[in-house]
């Protein structure tokens, strides 16, 4: 858990996530993301989120977008549920960044958790004859 401060100039909040490729070189393929955001009071779960993505093997990053939950009330929670309906929200991840913006309404937001789900990448087969 952490948290984000306005009057200290923290936002934008930025975590990035770099994926151990060590093992798995080609990188994670990304089917969930979900972010949960809250404390004492619901306007400290206010989200105001960017996702971005990078893939192995490119150092630069790729946006999935922003997305906003500023609908939770006294002692709620907010949570950020990101899936495709392809099946993979992105291929090949070897690092993932969220930037939290300042909400507005609130001076702070207090982000619980971040989770990742997905599955090693499996690197592409060669029939040779």
């Amino acid at each position: 858990m952490t948290w984000f401060l306005d009057g200290d100039g923290q936002f934008p909040a930025t975590v990035t996530l770099n994926l151990d490729v060590t093992t798995n070189v080609d990188g994670y393929d990304i089917t969930e993301i979900n972010s949960i955001a809250g404390w004492e009071g619901g306007v400290q779960a206010h989200q105001v989120m960017t996702v971005e993505y990078s893939v192995a093997g490119d150092a630069g990053f790729t946006s999935l977008g922003t997305f906003i939950n500023t609908n939770a009330v006294a002692t709620e929670y907010s949570r950020i549920s990101l899936t495709d309906t392809t099946g993979y929200l992105a291929k090949g991840v070897d690092a993932l960044k969220f930037t939290y913006a300042d909400p507005a309404d609130t001076d702070r937001m207090v982000l619980q958790e971040i989770d990742v789900i997905g599955t090693a990448r499996m690197g592409t087969l060669i029939r040779i004859r």
